[in-house]
């Protein structure tokens, strides 16, 4: 039995709602993505140094963009896929939380309750967003 065009326009418009709802879940896939990317290399950034107090941030932006195209030929994956990279991150959050957690509780100042009541995320509470500043 043919179809209405009515029918047919419902059914137009149902599929560019899925595909804008589609869109938006991939739009925020990204965004949460490239945040925790950013968060996960800029505590390894920290933590090479003893304390973050010491980091001159013109002097180390100046140093990425002078070795830009070293750091992106040693550094870059050729798997470019979205759930891949988000795996990636995840992965590299894991393994490495052990490190940033030891690397947090130096820079903070001496306390006399127990550190392993501290939240784990005190630390994080005191991250400025990218680009906040």
């Amino acid at each position: 039995m043919p179809k209405s065009i009515e029918d047919i326009d419902r059914q137009i418009a149902a599929l560019k709602e899925q595909k804008k709802r589609q869109q938006a879940q991939i739009a925020q896939k990204k965004r949460e993505g490239l945040r925790s990317c950013k968060e996960l290399i800029g505590e390894e950034v920290v933590n090479a140094f003893d304390n973050w107090t010491s980091i001159d941030l013109d002097l180390f932006a100046m140093y990425i963009s002078e070795h830009a195209d070293e750091i992106v030929t040693s550094c870059s994956t050729s798997e470019t896929d979205l759930d891949d990279a988000l795996k990636r991150n995840k992965q590299f959050g894991k393994t490495h939380k052990k490190t940033r957690k030891k690397t947090n509780n130096r820079d903070e100042p001496e306390s006399d309750s127990d550190s392993s009541e501290q939240d784990d995320t005190q630390a994080d509470s005191y991250a400025v967003p990218y680009g906040a500043y």
